[in-house]
């Protein structure tokens, strides 16, 4: 009987050692890596474009299911996130938002290594947003062989796990986010892109039956390629890497005998908004109000979008910050851009813009304003090229 005891003793120890426990905190380093390859496959020689961003997570339970000793609410936190890009072979360290970026914790709820509740601040950096997500699907452990379906930060995809003792290898494919906007995507068969994305992850827990991770390194290679053309437009590989530091104490931790008091209480103190989210990553391009003024944000990108600096970093990023603009503008609003003379230096670029937008409203303005307009043959041919690429 006594043995039995003892056995008992060592079970219910090993089940609560197998968690993540109330009041501590667990300090990791967190690095990835994101490299874009125009030619797929073909990096001899060439130049390296992408960003490798570094930063500290802070990740405590302090709260524990009374009635389900697996259950916890769990808060994550990014600390000194620090962004470098490439020099020649090397990464430097470049000053960036992120230097200001206010971080919030984000909460999860937490069970066995599933994340089943998400909570954040929907007007933080959404790059600290997504981080948080992203460090906890990597967190998302099973500790036997199978294959699910699971929903994380890349949205519900495919998993495939395989066990080895105290180390889990990850397979994921065929990954559909539900969040991103429609608009972001053309939907239009052979005239899209087609994704593919596989990802594998290589964890090992601090014990064997645990689900506290020790470290973590994960690889990400996404090949997009035009549906007219059958081969890779451009590649991204992703090599993430986190590892455990160091752990401490969290003050703020909870008894209540229900989660919605925790949440309550948590949303006395937070600094801003929490809400219930997903852990699914939200799209970086924000949503823009139609009474944005379309002329006024042309102005600010003009330079950016001449012809001087295209195929330039300062180019992408005005397309990239205009097109969600452009998508949301009225067909009023479109037409006076169409008929502004200020703006012909970059008229070119603007019909880009109309084209990769593909709203009703954006496509209605230049077809009307072509067939009332003596715009020249020139660009009018430069839109139809650009509709049948982009859209």
């Amino acid at each position: 009987m006594q043995g039995f005891k003892i056995l008992l003793l060592f079970a219910v120890y090993a089940i609560t050692t197998a968690n993540y426990e109330i009041g501590v905190t667990n300090k990791y380093v967190y690095e990835t890596t994101v490299s874009v390859e125009e030619e797929c496959g073909t990096d001899v020689g060439a130049q390296i474009v992408g960003h490798r961003l570094k930063a500290k997570i802070h990740l405590a339970a302090i709260w524990e299911n009374p009635n389900n000793s697996l259950q916890k609410l769990l808060k994550i936190q990014v600390a000194e996130p620090t962004l470098l890009v490439p020099k020649k072979s090397n990464f430097e360290i470049r000053s960036s938002k992120l230097d200001k970026a206010t971080s919030l914790p984000s909460y999860f709820l937490w069970e066995s290594g599933r994340v089943l509740q998400w909570w954040d601040d929907e007007n933080e950096s959404q790059i600290l947003r997504n981080l948080k997500k992203s460090i906890a699907t990597l967190l998302q452990l099973r500790h036997k062989d199978q294959t699910i379906k699971e929903n994380d930060v890349a949205g519900n995809c495919d998993v495939i796990y395989k066990v080895r003792g105290n180390s889990i290898r990850k397979k994921k494919m065929n990954c559909v986010n539900q969040l991103y906007s429609k608009r972001e995507t053309q939907p239009f068969g052979v005239r899209s892109l087609t994704v593919q994305h596989n990802s594998k992850t290589d964890c090992e827990l601090k014990n064997a039956g645990s689900y506290v991770v020790d470290k973590c390194a994960s690889s990400d290679f996404v090949k997009m390629f035009s549906n007219v053309w059958q081969r890779p437009t451009v590649c991204i590989r992703a090599k993430s890497e986190l590892s455990s530091h160091d752990v401490g104490k969290e003050k703020h931790v909870f008894s209540d005998e229900n989660l919605d008091s925790v949440l309550q209480e948590l949303k006395k103190s937070f600094p801003g908004t929490l809400k219930e989210g997903h852990i699914s990553a939200a799209s970086a391009i924000k949503e823009q109000s139609s009474s944005n003024n379309l002329v006024e944000s042309l102005k600010k990108y003009q330079d950016s979008l001449k012809e001087q600096n295209l195929a330039k970093i300062k180019s992408a990023s005005a397309f990239y910050k205009l097109l969600p603009i452009f998508q949301n503008a009225q067909k009023d609003d479109i037409k006076n851009v169409l008929q502004n003379e200020k703006l012909r230096a970059i008229m070119p670029q603007i019909l880009d813009l109309i084209a990769a937008s593909c709203t009703r409203n954006a496509l209605s303005a230049a077809f009307e304003h072509f067939s009332s307009s003596k715009s020249s043959d020139e660009l009018l041919e430069r839109f139809l090229v650009s509709l049948s690429v982009l859209s």
